[in-house]
């Protein structure tokens, strides 16, 4: 199982983002079969969500706007998201609205922009200021030959904040992940992730150290077993004291046939020994749907209800309602309730979050405290849209599959074979590519517009001492792909 898959973009709005089924998951997202295009890991994600990438001849939508309610008002405390795509399907402009004035006003927004194989090379977040934009973050990517993310880097107002690492196996697994704060004009660690894999590429362990005066100690490791189809039976927890690693919490799984998991265990450590806290069972329809959920907690050396969620579904597998109920009493109370409808395309264009009060279906609004989490699931649940704190979301559709031309994107050439300099400038810059002549170069400016630039005749080199002092990014096209730079005019 391959742990790491080609990188592109989510829609990533505010506090509303998308997530799309990805053909080679996480160990973390296999054990949520055969739903892990909506539920979620507990670990921290070691790389960008991946959207299904549009193939020639095969139908794939993309929300063109969607609408997030508050309450039970079409105009009170709503939030509208626009996007745009670019040619190949690719998420290129997010925008998100408020309501102001019996009108939409722009809150925020992310222009993206992607090398040849469709790899994010850059998110920039902006915000809607005395009508006008103003640039708040910017993301830069880079990656390697095999389009695995090496390096993330996260600056606001040209200051750097963070800069996030990654290192792979010859199989692309994932055996590094380092993240760096900007701290007195210096990069500065404070935290690495280091994890190994057996012959089928499983993760066997994980462990997170972070930075303490310095140098790196040890905080916690995750050790997983697999059985015979590389399902994952016992996932382990240790955590660092006292300079020796110590049991914390194990989860055991059991599954069925068709590799769907039907027994999670967790357990604590207490006392030297393994204590249990709560098992969850779940029951699958011949299509591998997760039916019923049953969660108990373990009081009193005996199994006791905790709470249950059942959920129905339409012909074509999407899901229909989902409804949560605690146990008290003795008998089911109603909790929550989720209602989606679909076109006829398998996109969903209304989810719903209903509580239950006083005997009655109520909208969350009407709940103190009440944040409920909604998902607007499409494609035929391979992708998802995450709104939270919501009650209800609507959504309109574009076929980005119309826009891929089918062509194969062009191999990505070492970042380090291309070098651009001088840089910082003050007019020319000189490109020299160490493996292939250049095809083309090309200049954007940080919101993604494309300049114009000179290129002087019989060298590898461009004039840019027209353009105003700033960052920009040069963009270089070879018979393997393209290179995008950071540079900087003085």
């Amino acid at each position: 199982m391959k742990k790491i898959v080609s990188l592109s973009i989510s829609l990533i709005m505010a506090g509303f983002f998308t997530v799309t089924a990805q053909n080679n998951l996480m160990v973390q997202e296999r054990l949520q079969r055969p739903n892990a295009s909506f539920e979620y890991s507990k670990f921290e994600k070691s790389k960008l969500p991946a959207p299904k990438k549009t193939n020639f001849g095969q139908d794939w939508w993309e929300p063109d706007t969607v609408y997030v309610f508050f309450n039970d008002s079409e105009t009170e405390r709503g939030v509208r998201n626009i996007f745009e795509y670019n040619s190949q399907g690719l998420l290129a402009v997010s925008i998100r609205q408020i309501p102001e004035n019996n009108s939409w006003v722009n809150s925020s927004s992310c222009i993206y922009t992607y090398d040849l194989n469709n790899n994010l090379l850059t998110e920039l977040d902006r915000s809607w200021r005395d009508n006008s934009w103003v640039n708040s973050y910017l993301y830069t990517y880079t990656y390697d030959p095999d389009n695995n993310l090496l390096t993330e880097l996260e600056e606001s107002e040209g200051i750097n904040r963070y800069l996030s690492s990654y290192t792979y196996d010859s199989n692309n697994n994932a055996l590094t992940f380092s993240r760096q704060i900007w701290y007195n004009n210096s990069w500065m660690y404070i935290l690495r992730d280091t994890s190994t894999y057996d012959s089928d590429n499983n993760l066997l362990t994980e462990l997170r150290e972070f930075m303490i005066n310095g140098v790196l100690k040890n905080d916690y490791l995750y050790i997983y077993t697999y059985d015979s189809d590389n399902n994952v039976l016992n996932e382990l927890r240790q955590n660092w004291e006292d300079d020796s690693w110590v049991n914390s919490d194990q989860t055991a799984r059991t599954y069925d046939s068709n590799n769907n998991v039907l027994n999670e265990l967790h357990q604590g450590w207490e006392n030297d020994s393994w204590v249990n806290s709560d098992q969850t069972a779940r029951i699958y329809d011949s299509d591998n749907n997760v039916l019923n959920e049953l969660r108990q907690n373990w009081e009193n050396d005996s199994w006791v209800n905790s709470g249950q969620i059942a959920r129905t579904y339409d012909s074509d597998n999407n899901l229909l309602v989902e409804l949560q109920q605690n146990w008290r009493n003795n008998s089911w109370e109603n909790s929550i309730r989720y209602l989606m409808t679909y076109d006829e395309n398998g996109n969903g264009t209304l989810a719903e979050c209903w509580w239950w009060v006083n005997d009655s279906w109520q909208p969350s609004s009407n709940i103190i405290f009440s944040y409920p989490t909604l998902w607007l699931y499409y494609n035929n649940m391979q992708s998802v849209f995450v709104g939270s704190g919501c009650d209800r979301m609507t959504a309109s559709y574009v076929k980005v599959s119309d826009f891929s031309t089918g062509v194969e994107p062009l191999a990505t050439p070492e970042s380090n074979a291309i070098s651009v300099y001088p840089n910082p400038t003050t007019g020319e810059l000189r490109i020299k590519n160490y493996e292939s002549g250049i095809k083309d170069i090309q200049i954007f400016d940080l919101i993604g517009n494309k300049l114009p630039l000179r290129m002087e005749t019989g060298r590898d080199a461009v004039d840019i001492s027209h353009l105003p002092p700033g960052m920009y990014f040069v963009q270089i096209i070879t018979d393997k792909g393209v290179v995008t730079k950071k540079i900087v005019k003085m």
